[in-house]
């Protein structure tokens, strides 16, 4: 049986936070979040919600209009929490 998780804020903060460091070429971030979602059961939803920030993203996310968009997604997502 398969069990469908959807994205939660918490998924697309560490998302935003794991394009962030791939950005800034941070080999220990992007383990860090990784190891995270992987600690909390959420790889699956993560990895989801990375796919749709670039899919959904209205300018490339290596521009500075584009990283600038990451954050705010971050610090949103953070602040907004999972129910």
């Amino acid at each position: 049986m398969t069990v469908t998780r959807s994205p939660g804020a918490s998924d697309y903060q560490r998302a935003a936070a794991l394009f962030l460091h791939r950005h800034r070429y941070d080999v220990e971030g992007v383990n860090a979040v990784l190891l995270e979602a992987e600690g909390d059961d959420r790889l699956t939803e993560m990895i989801l919600a990375l796919l749709n920030i670039a899919r959904m993203a209205p300018v490339p996310l290596a521009t500075g209009e584009g990283v600038a968009g990451l954050q705010a997604i971050a610090l949103h997502m953070l602040e907004a929490g999972d129910p």
